[in-house]
């Protein structure tokens, strides 16, 4: 009879994403990156800029409309990032950035920074759609 109890105890857990199932969400990775510099910030991963106390962390990629590899576009498109932004004590930031500087905003104010997007990969492919988790930002924080 205990063993019986034991087996559906642990059928129960995996089915709610207990030990050895996928359903349980990672926890975000961890990086850190200086003030000035290019960095790369990629999905589910949390990038800290540990002298100014502020993290940033890639949420997703809202819409990518740029231009495939190998087809000629009459425009550039655009990817559409939104990252989440916050300094140690302060409320986070939900922010959209855009690579088209004609769609929307590239670069804007956190409290006393500037939070760039400079370029997002993969370059897409035509016919393929690219998977969230496979996408990177390359960010630039500077303070104003």
């Amino acid at each position: 009879m205990q063993v019986l109890v034991v087996a559906l105890i642990y059928l129960a857990l995996l089915a709610a994403g207990g030990p050895g199932s996928d359903k349980v969400p990672a926890a975000p990775q961890k990086a850190t990156a200086t003030l000035n510099q290019e960095f790369r910030l990629p999905m589910k991963t949390e990038v800290g800029l540990p002298e100014e106390k502020l993290t940033i962390a890639l949420r997703e990629v809202v819409e990518d409309s740029r231009c495939p590899e190998g087809v000629n576009c009459f425009w550039e498109g655009n990817a559409k990032v939104r990252v989440m932004v916050r300094k140690t004590g302060q409320a986070p930031a939900t922010i959209d950035l855009n690579t088209s500087g004609r769609i929307g905003p590239n670069k804007v104010t956190y409290r006393e920074y500037e939070v760039e997007l400079v370029s997002v990969s993969p370059t897409p492919k035509q016919n393929q759609t690219i998977p969230q988790k496979d996408y990177v930002a390359s960010m630039r924080i500077t303070r104003k």
